[in-house]
């Protein structure tokens, strides 16, 4: 299932870039400061096999507990959050590198090759290849990512 505009708009307004994660007022209120933690967390670790067991532990609370957190201060679930940074950094490799669809993947934390291609055809409405093919090498703030999943 695509991620639906509306939750594309809402995600980009809450995580736009790391730097925006640190100031982004609407999330961060006084008493919210560990979801910044939290979104920091996933925001360098997007590389790794990230599980919402292993960010609960982190963080010290129970799985169950902080999918609800995430999602109540997000809008947005541990994975779609995972997903998009990890495809953002995808879309960034193959306008930026050489290297093929395998390495990517495994770069993004996403080592099966098949299904690193069929996220980012669910995400980008085309193959890596074809990203690739049709990518001017443009570099792209996460904010406008966002946007273009938008369209």
């Amino acid at each position: 299932e695509r991620i639906n505009s509306s939750s594309i708009r809402d995600l980009r307004e809450k995580i736009s870039d790391y730097e925006e994660v640190i100031g982004v007022e609407k999330v961060l209120e006084e008493k919210q400061t560990d979801i910044k933690d939290i979104l920091s967390f996933i925001y360098h670790h997007y590389d790794q096999n990230l599980s919402l067991s292993m960010l609960a532990e982190e963080f010290h609370f129970s799985s169950i507990y902080l999918s609800s957190y995430i999602k109540r201060y997000t809008g947005h679930t541990f994975l779609e959050i995972v997903t998009s940074v990890r495809m953002y950094h995808a879309a960034q490799l193959l306008r930026e590198t050489r290297m093929k669809n395998r390495e990517i993947g495994m770069r993004v934390g996403i080592p099966d090759e098949r299904y690193f291609g069929q996220v980012f055809k669910k995400t980008y409405g085309i193959t890596p290849y074809e990203y690739r093919k049709n990518s001017s090498n443009e570099k792209v703030s996460f904010e406008e990512f966002m946007r273009r999943l938008d369209s």
